[in-house]
């Protein structure tokens, strides 16, 4: 969308009440626990582990899960952001050495602290991270012990179970993930089909890492420690590829971007193309350009914009943002510091100033999404990218413009 018109602040929501995207994210959470409640009471042998273990196995267990969700990385997959983890091994570890009681209780001693702390999850996440964490434990604990009351207990039957149990839970858990975030980004089917298409193997590979691990353990519960180093060695490759894609990825997106920003030299429609696609690329909730003239402040919109935008490059507050031309991401309780109005909604956003012999005359900037991986390093780079290239093309606009 275009405006001449001055923006003094300028926010869209996604809807009120239970429209709202994270009012749906609590409703999808509470049928988790209650299904996962439900399907709880169905376990058979509740009361014992498959094979007993001392407190060390909890203690393992709940540090694993703990470790597993702070080295989670993200990488973009089109419009999709997929998270990687090896979850999967503690997972194994509280269905085999655990009771359910147990395995359920080792997902949050050490991985609260991780969210609230490292993640900094907002309450509707927070809860919905507890939630899928429950529900796919206790899948993971039905699923097994059902197979188990087929077969015997043997070493070799629980390892391969484990393998079946995790490839078909792991999938139906970023299921449930994938319907929450369709909830702020829409195309649940698409996000969906889009994992599954991009992320398929890493099942097979997570599950037969996490077999190996307990198969260890089985034999010698000190055995297990050997697995650290192939676990540590498969975290980093996969990190690894997943960072040269993301950065093949993003050089081809920003190459992209200038191509098309810079096909015209209509300063309109460069804005709007513009802010069209960073939300695209970015997969942000809503991006604002704003460039300033002599006549006053030019905003070009997409999404949700929930902050209050500038009119001037001196405005209060934004003066200090823009004044150097950094790229950087801004918290909501600093933009209240400054005294710059922002929603609630907001987790988070990204600024872009553009200068033109020292002077700021236009900023770009980005509403962070709502319960994904938050914009980091990555996003600023990208975006820093994006904002060189659409200062070249903005400056030929007005050019342009003035000619005409």
């Amino acid at each position: 969308m275009h405006d001449d018109a001055a923006h003094g602040a300028t926010t869209k929501r996604q809807g009120v009440g239970v429209h709202r995207p994270e009012f749906q994210v609590i409703v999808i959470a509470t049928v988790l626990l209650a299904v996962a409640a439900l399907t709880y009471v169905t376990i058979p042998g509740r009361g014992e582990s498959i094979r007993s273990a001392g407190p060390w196995a909890f203690i393992v267990t709940a540090v694993m899960f703990g470790l597993s969700e702070y080295f989670v990385f993200n990488v973009q997959f089109k419009r999709e952001g997929i998270s990687f983890s090896l979850s999967e091994i503690p997972l194994a570890f509280s269905m085999v050495f655990l009771s359910p009681p147990l395995a359920l209780l080792a997902r949050l001693p050490v991985t609260l602290p991780v969210l609230i702390l490292a993640r900094k999850n907002e309450p509707h996440k927070l809860y919905f991270n507890v939630a899928h964490f429950m529900g796919e434990a206790v899948l993971a604990v039905l699923v097994f012990r059902s197979l188990l009351e087929a077969w015997n207990r043997t070493a070799g039957v629980i390892v391969a179970l484990i393998v079946i149990t995790l490839i078909v839970v792991t999938p139906l858990a970023s299921t449930v993930i994938s319907i929450a975030i369709s909830r702020f980004e829409g195309g649940a089917r698409e996000r969906i089909l889009g994992e599954i298409r991009a992320t398929w193997w890493m099942y097979t590979v997570n599950a037969v890492l996490a077999a190996m691990t307990v198969a260890l353990a089985l034999i010698e519960p000190a055995l297990s420690l050997l697995a650290v180093l192939p676990a540590a060695g498969v975290w980093y490759v996969l990190q690894s590829y997943g960072e040269l894609g993301q950065e093949l990825r993003d050089l081809d997106a920003v190459h992209g971007f200038a191509g098309r920003v810079g096909s015209t030299l209509d300063i309109n429609e460069i804005g709007d193309t513009a802010v069209s696609e960073v939300v695209r690329l970015t997969r942000g909730v809503g991006a604002a350009l704003v460039r300033f003239t002599p006549d006053g402040p030019i905003t070009h919109l997409e999404g949700t914009v929930a902050v209050s935008l500038p009119e001037y490059p001196t405005d209060q507050g934004w003066q200090t943002l823009l004044a150097d031309g950094t790229v950087q991401v801004v918290e909501p309780a600093r933009l209240r510091q400054l005294g710059i109005p922002v929603d609630s909604t907001a987790p988070g956003v990204l600024v872009a100033p553009m200068l033109d012999e020292g002077a700021t005359f236009a900023v770009l900037v980005v509403i962070d999404r709502n319960i994904q991986a938050r914009f980091d390093r990555a996003d600023v780079a990208r975006v820093k990218s994006i904002t060189q290239q659409l200062a070249v093309s903005l400056r030929r606009g007005m050019l342009h413009e003035r000619l005409e």
